[in-house]
């Protein structure tokens, strides 16, 4: 046998185990049960949820792609469309991944939105700014409202994350970031904040719960700066003692203009105003009134 038609013979030898692998290969895949999904491992849904969505997972399964790929199969399951459903059914979903776990199983991981305030009974908003729809119970957490706020919307692997923009602020991160850490103060040393407040000039008006006290801060919040200002002028008499005799008459107190704090208590005809350094443990009082 000439060395020409060997080498022929070999690669019409090896184009036809190729295609003999191949057509095994797809066999195997497409036409036994081998590399079929039987069952869906779902982390991180809630318990009252599992059995629904395993249902539609598997109800998913019985459609083809292109009318003729199964999507029952490991390597071919139909991705978007179990994001799309979970996220439908669990609106508080912020991201949605899947692995294979075996030729039989896939594992389907569902991340939730960690809240940071709320928006209204259902809506809350994260500490990136998105704004998403809760299944659980929100009331634990203050009432953010923020006036003239627009939103954008994205689409990433078919989730649509919908984020709310603050008026004058630079990043919506930071100001929600800074008031992540300004709430915890004002709670532990003058009152529980339950209401937030941003007008269309991005100042803050944080107060209690039936909103007869507020801390009003200004927009770029520097929260270290604030607080150390507010905490010298809680320290200085008269608002001192004040605060120390009738806390529940507080009307508010007004740190948005430097180290000028301006204070205000129930059946006070004017505000008062002292003069807050925020490097120091006291300040002077002055007799300036706000207008």
């Amino acid at each position: 046998m000439k060395r020409r038609t060997y080498v022929l013979w070999k690669k019409i030898l090896l184009c036809v185990l190729s295609a003999c692998s191949l057509s095994g290969l797809l066999y195997v895949y497409f036409g036994t049960q081998a590399c079929t999904i039987t069952s869906y491992e779902l982390v991180g849904v809630p318990e009252l949820y599992v059995n629904t969505i395993q249902g539609k997972l598997h109800e998913l399964e019985k459609e083809k792609r292109f009318k003729i790929v199964p999507t029952n199969k490991i390597l071919s399951y139909q991705g978007l469309r179990i994001k799309a459903y979970i996220t439908y059914i669990l609106p508080n979903t912020a991201s949605v991944t899947m692995r294979p776990v075996s030729l039989h199983t896939l594992r389907v991981t569902v991340t939730p939105y960690t809240p940071l305030f709320r928006l209204d009974e259902k809506s809350a908003i994260t500490r990136e700014g998105y704004s998403y729809i809760d299944i659980n119970s929100l009331d634990a957490y203050p009432r953010l409202t923020i006036a003239s706020s627009s939103m954008s919307t994205t689409t990433l692997d078919g989730i649509l994350y919908t984020s709310i923009i603050i008026p004058q602020a630079s990043s919506t991160y930071e100001v929600l970031s800074e008031l992540e850490r300004l709430v915890p103060k004002i709670n532990s040393v003058l009152f529980p904040v339950t209401y937030i407040v941003v007008d269309s000039y991005g100042d803050m008006f944080l107060s209690n719960a039936s909103s007869t006290s507020s801390i009003n801060v200004p927009a770029h919040l520097d929260v270290d700066k604030v607080w150390s200002t507010v905490i010298s002028a809680i320290d200085t008499e008269p608002l001192k003692t004040l605060l120390a005799t009738k806390k529940n008459e507080l009307e508010y107190i007004d740190v948005r203009y430097g180290n000028k704090v301006f204070y205000k208590f129930t059946n006070t005809t004017i505000p008062t105003i002292i003069n807050a350094s925020s490097t120091n443990n006291h300040a002077t009082e002055a007799t300036t009134t706000l207008r």
